[in-house]
């Protein structure tokens, strides 16, 4: 009899054990329900947060190919510090998974449950995309071995866009800085040019992509000085073919900074 319940309270532990690992090991493709295996959705006060440093979801926006430590909090819900969560971004990056965080393919998830706060970097996919969309969900537990008395979260999402510059007066450029200007004339037919400043000499590149993403030219300035230059396109590719009617994004990088626009050809 005492090798039977031995053998019971044995199988009792091993299996709550293993359903604590696989919740507190993290969770993934949980960013479209919800973390429902806790209880019900929102059943307490927790609440979770995401902040992007620097910040690109106040209307700056980021910049293609840029990298952004994301930072999830929660605050609420059952007292302690345990928890989890599950992030996923719908283009770039993920990279960097701080204290208690991991990556898994696409997502990010805690790696244990001994914390309510991780930090993930991302980096910005290229100029193509236009936004970004951040689906995240997080879970407040008690630590109790069970799930009652847990707080669930559900889905949340956040957006952010590709950066613009702003189209500045182009008869009154501010020297001292970097600005590219929307190239002129837009729509065009057969030539475009693109103004931009520098502010001391030095190299600038510019690339133009497809709608799909796919870089179809590029050209490099070298400057010996500060000051107002412009890139010419022609509405051809590098190896001499003609870009057809469309939307196309030009990037101009300069002293590890980049800047994106569209243009438009119509024929």
């Amino acid at each position: 009899m005492y090798r039977k319940l031995f053998t019971l309270v044995s199988i009792f532990i091993l299996a709550a054990t293993t359903y604590l690992l696989s919740s507190s090991g993290g969770k993934t493709g949980r960013t479209q329900s919800g973390c429902t295996c806790h209880g019900s959705l929102s059943a307490g006060n927790a609440t979770i947060s995401l902040t992007s440093n620097p910040d690109i979801f106040s209307g700056s926006g980021y910049s293609p190919g840029n990298s952004y430590t994301l930072s999830l909090t929660v605050t609420g819900g059952p007292s302690g510090t345990k928890g989890g969560f599950n992030l996923k971004p719908s283009a770039g990056t993920l990279s960097n998974a701080g204290l208690n965080a991991k990556i898994v393919g696409t997502e990010a998830t805690q790696s244990n449950a001994d914390s309510r706060s991780w930090t993930i970097d991302w980096t910005a996919p290229d100029a193509s995309v236009e936004s970004v969309t951040f689906y995240y969900a997080w879970n407040a537990v008690n630590g109790n071995f069970s799930t009652s008395g847990d707080d669930p979260t559900p889905t949340e999402t956040k957006t952010a866009n590709l950066q613009t510059t702003s189209v500045r007066n182009q008869d009154s450029p501010v020297i001292g800085d970097f600005h590219v200007y929307q190239n002129y004339p837009n729509p065009f037919n057969s030539e475009t040019k693109i103004q931009y400043q520098i502010s001391k000499a030095g190299e600038v590149k510019l690339k133009i992509f497809d709608i799909s993403g796919k870089k179809i030219f590029q050209v490099i300035q070298n400057n010996s000085h500060a000051g107002n230059f412009y890139f010419t396109w022609n509405g051809k590719t590098n190896r001499g073919m003609a870009a057809v009617s469309g939307t196309y994004i030009y990037q101009v990088g300069f002293d590890r900074n980049i800047i994106s626009n569209k243009l438009i050809l119509l024929k």
